[in-house]
């Protein structure tokens, strides 16, 4: 079931049989470098097979061209094994100029108690990503990798669990054109996280963060690099 706080989503057949009446922008969310089947990529040279990867994608919005915002969605909740499109129906017929989301929850909704919602919601405690001594976590990456680098033995393991209200982003994207009915594609990349202008970061030893206070600095770096290399495009 998709994970969607405030949902505009419609069946894509409907879409598909009144393009021509009624604009619709499609959000696609995806993870490059991942091989879908085996859930296989490349992090600085060291394979890795990326089987967990979650995160809370938040206060989504379009700004128009008169410089109003519209909300598309308070918070979806993405996860590479599932369809994450979001579908914002223009009734309206706006013509937007700039995309703005964040990753991670904002503070008030990092605030939320997960109990307090049903099981199918983003929020709930069903979802997994939530810690009472943390709140929400805001990314989740587990899986193996290859410590010999020889590429045949994925003995080691990873876990990455990124959260704390300081590793909240937010992202702005000016489009190069307005436009009303594209698909935004979202694109994040799993390696970025550990490439940055200092240089590469080894997942042999940065294969644990579970955002404790004496793990935050490294946690930070992190967060900060993979949105450092979120791109956006348009179709």
């Amino acid at each position: 079931m998709r994970k969607f706080g405030f949902l505009l989503v419609m069946a894509m057949l409907a879409i598909v049989s009144c393009k021509k009446e009624q604009d619709a922008i499609l959000f696609n969310f995806d993870v490059s470098g991942v091989n879908t089947t085996n859930r296989n990529l490349t992090v600085n040279g060291r394979n890795t097979i990326l089987e967990t990867f979650k995160m809370y994608i938040s206060n989504i919005k379009l700004v128009t061209t008169n410089n109003d915002t519209v909300t598309i969605s308070d918070y979806i909740l993405y996860d590479l094994s599932e369809d994450n499109d979001l579908i914002h129906i223009n009734n309206s017929d706006e013509t937007y100029t700039k995309l703005i989301f964040s990753i991670g929850l904002d503070s008030i909704q990092n605030s939320s108690l997960p109990e307090t919602f049903p099981e199918e919601h983003p929020l709930s405690s069903k979802q997994g990503m939530y810690w009472p001594m943390l709140n929400y976590r805001f990314l989740v990456a587990e899986g193996t990798y290859d410590t010999l680098g020889t590429g045949t033995s994925y003995d080691g393991a990873f876990s990455l669990h990124l959260g704390r209200n300081i590793l909240y982003h937010t992202v702005e994207y000016d489009f190069p054109n307005p436009t009303k009915n594209n698909q935004i594609n979202i694109v994040f990349n799993f390696e970025k996280m550990f490439q940055s202008n200092a240089g590469n970061l080894d997942l042999k030893y940065n294969f644990s963060n579970h955002s404790e206070p004496a793990q935050m600095p490294q946690a930070i770096l992190l967060m900060d690099n993979f949105v450092n290399g979120i791109t956006v495009n348009l179709e």
